[in-house]
């Protein structure tokens, strides 16, 4: 019934009322009338490029939140856009820190390098051939990652072409891959015939070699220092 209806519609919009953005997409599918009066989805009409730019620099929420002088949990409510506003000095701060003009974090314009078609594309390209260096080699994402200093929820975005990293981080991700190659093959060399096929890590390494190079395999710094002797 319509009363059925109408009621149906106050408990949407009282059960997510924190969460504009569900709201849009409710009324988009026709769960709401299409004459309701909803927020704006974000406080913040460029919160997205403030988590683009931070992924793209390989930067953490925690490691934005130090160099701006907030709390990691302001930067995410910044990031989902839950912020209303920020003042020119944080937009200043914001922009120095991710590397990018303050004009592209408040509007969208202005965009920064590393957006730019050229070098996307070109950056796939070099991704694509990390990519397969690393499927060749059977190296391990997270080893991979671990070289680069990179967390691997963000290769994961820069594999999947979602965030394009910007020229040092992708820099960082082709010297790893090269590093890792040499290591991989240097580890296959002592393995018994037969186990070359699995993903290398430190434990495929033979005791006897390991004992034969006097290194504690419980260490935390084995895998660090591994044949770099």
């Amino acid at each position: 019934s319509e009363s059925r209806v109408s009621q149906m519609h106050k408990e949407i919009l009282l059960r997510w009322r924190r969460n504009p953005r569900v709201l849009v997409l409710l009324r988009d599918e026709g769960f709401l009338r299409e004459d309701t009066q909803l927020e704006d989805a974000s406080l913040l009409p460029q919160a997205d490029n403030f988590r683009y730019a931070r992924i793209a620099h390989a930067m953490s929420v925690a490691e934005l939140a130090n160099k701006v002088g907030l709390h990691r949990i302001s930067v995410g409510r910044i990031e989902r856009g839950k912020i209303q506003s920020l003042s020119p000095a944080q937009y200043a701060l914001f922009a120095q820190a991710l590397g990018v003009s303050e004009a592209w974090l408040r509007d969208g314009t202005n965009s920064p390098d590393f957006l730019a078609p050229e070098y996307c594309n070109a950056a796939r390209d070099r991704l694509a051939a990390v990519e397969t260096k690393r499927a060749q080699g059977k190296i391990l994402p997270s080893h991979l990652c671990h070289a680069a200093e990179i967390h691997k929820l963000f290769y994961r975005d820069y594999r999947d072409g979602s965030i394009i990293p910007v020229p040092e981080v992708l820099a960082r991700l082709e010297n790893a891959i090269a590093i890792e190659q040499k290591r991989a093959h240097r580890i296959r060399k002592h393995l018994p015939n037969g186990t070359g096929s699995s993903p290398v890590s430190s434990s495929s390494i033979p005791a006897n070699l390991v004992r034969s190079l006097d290194v504690n395999i419980k260490l935390l710094n084995f895998k660090k220092n591994l044949f770099n002797i």
